[in-house]
């Protein structure tokens, strides 16, 4: 219902080998159940405070007979430290850097980090520099290589220019979020051997898609309801892409999208 705690917790998922799964604040959806029932997990970590994940849901989560751990900060960004510490406990050289304030980049950048073994930090980008527990986070891990996702509107000058004094830093945007998803996954995907494609304006489908697309080692892109952005078209078009998998219904991508309509 809500896309702040997943956005972080793509990647994270990927790297424990994990699937993830969305569910109401109040209830666990059947279709839910029943796929936990399938996979029968030892551990479920559960991600997000009461005001997202109700008490209901993790009684859900323990009746299945696994151990349940809860990553609960109190906020987005808490929870998104606290998620690159569990999937990288001993540290990681690279971080991808994403607003947490919109869902889109940090999205498209969910495979891409994975695939170069990084996580997805997301951050308040509007602030003009790091907030000290984010920066001490950072320090933490060791990172000396950080990519920015998203232009200064999403990731500030000042955030950049801190993360700078860190280590090596590049950037990956566009004129909009289309622009920037095409970005980020031709530098790190530049000859694909698939594709996921998942709604820009609606950020369900490519929450859990983020983690199967990392899984096979392919980008997801967003795009347009309708229509596939001309510049993720274009390097679909020019790579060895052999299927692209779209993500959600007709409500979210309509048919000319789903026949990669570009425009």
């Amino acid at each position: 219902e809500v896309f702040s705690d997943a956005l972080s917790a793509a990647t994270a998922a990927a790297r424990l080998d994990a699937p993830l799964l969305l569910t109401r604040r109040g209830s666990v959806p059947a279709s839910v159940l029943n796929e936990l029932e399938r996979l029968e997990p030892a551990r479920i970590v559960v991600v997000g405070g009461p005001a997202t994940i109700g008490q209901s849901v993790l009684d859900a989560a323990k009746k299945t007979g696994a151990e349940v751990s809860v990553i609960a900060g109190a906020t987005r960004y808490e929870n998104s430290r606290a998620l690159v510490q569990e999937a990288y406990p001993s540290g990681t050289s690279r971080i991808f850097i994403a607003t947490g304030v919109t869902f889109a980049d940090a999205l498209s950048a969910s495979s891409a980090a994975h695939a170069v073994d990084a996580p997805v930090l997301v951050i308040d980008g509007r602030a003009p520099a790091l907030d000290a527990a984010t920066r001490s986070a950072i320090v933490a891990t060791g990172a000396d290589a950080f990519t920015v996702v998203g232009g200064p509107n999403s990731v500030s000058p000042g955030i950049a220019a801190e993360l700078g004094r860190l280590g090596a830093v590049e950037r990956f945007s566009g004129a909009d979020r289309y622009e920037t998803s095409a970005a980020v996954n031709a530098a790190i995907f530049p000859e694909p051997t698939g594709a996921y494609v998942a709604s820009g304006t609606a950020f369900a489908d490519a929450l859990s898609g983020g983690v199967g697309a990392a899984a096979e080692g392919v980008p997801i892109y967003v795009a347009r309801p309708s229509c596939i952005p001309g510049p993720i078209a274009e390097h679909l078009a020019a790579s060895a892409a052999g299927e692209v998998t779209i993500l959600g219904g007709p409500a979210t991508l309509n048919a000319r999208a789903a026949l990669l309509a570009a425009c």
